[in-house]
């Protein structure tokens, strides 16, 4: 069968270009420290929130508001903090001369992040429905290298599944 663009293919197209400009625009101190304040700040957030709603007690009655509460409370002071950090080294950046720099980094970051929400999702689909990748790796262009990312995904987080077991613990 031949290979054409296929409905996959112009996705992720469009997914490249769009991330890929949004994210250089953004530049990449800012594409990191957003990742990495919605990673902490998501964990610190899921431990501590039960701590933070016994405090919140005389303000709140219901029990399930003050454990939202809390942990949105937790969610966004974290973020705020990364997001002023963040703030800090770019304009260290732009200060030195570096920014054109950020900005090309960041375009760089986003295909990444593209190409690896892409991975991920073929990764499940090919879990939850192995019969479509033949079809897809046959008709698309992009989807058999994708595919070939994702069974790479998938050996890895096969290898740190102790890890990963770990971690899902330590967050209950």
């Amino acid at each position: 069968m031949e290979k054409h663009m296929h409905w996959f293919d112009i996705g992720i197209v469009i997914a490249l270009i769009l991330s890929g400009l949004w994210s250089c625009f953004r530049g990449l101190v800012r594409e990191l420290f957003s990742l990495v304040g919605f990673i902490i700040a998501s964990a610190l957030a899921v431990r501590y929130a039960p701590n933070a709603a016994q405090y919140l007690s005389t303000f709140i009655a219901t029990p399930s508001a003050r454990h939202v509460a809390g942990f949105a409370l937790i969610f966004l002071g974290v973020i705020v903090v990364v997001m002023l950090c963040g703030l800090l080294l770019r304009l260290l950046l732009h200060a030195t001369g570096l920014s054109l720099f950020d900005r090309m980094l960041g375009g760089c970051f986003g295909l990444a992040k593209v190409g690896l929400a892409v991975s991920v999702l073929l990764l499940m689909l090919n879990k939850f429905f192995p019969a479509l990748r033949p079809e897809l790796e046959a008709t698309s262009v992009t989807a058999p290298y994708f595919f070939q990312s994702a069974t790479f995904l998938g050996t890895v987080l096969e290898q740190h599944d102790d890890v990963l077991q770990q971690l899902q613990q330590r967050f209950r």
